[in-house]
């Protein structure tokens, strides 16, 4: 199990919006040494190594893309 823990530096960096670039997938790619990446759709499974995000990170990407705010806060996924 990984622990994830989205910053109030990942949040301040973060851009709504981006997929690379939200907090989420700055905090997951400081978490994994950039191994894994934000996934969500089965058809964009390339091989790669991905993480299907929690419920609870979902939420927060949404919020943060239609205001650009949040809180810190941690999840864990299975990757």
């Amino acid at each position: 199990m990984l622990v994830v823990k989205v910053t109030k530096e990942d949040i301040e960096n973060g851009r709504p919006g981006s997929t690379c670039s939200c907090p989420v997938a700055l905090a997951i790619d400081r978490a994994t040494d950039g191994i894994w990446e934000v996934f969500n759709k089965a058809a964009e499974n390339d091989g790669g190594c991905h993480i299907i995000l929690p419920s609870k990170a979902i939420a927060f990407i949404r919020k943060f893309d239609a205001t650009g705010e949040g809180e810190p806060f941690e999840f864990t996924v299975e990757p």
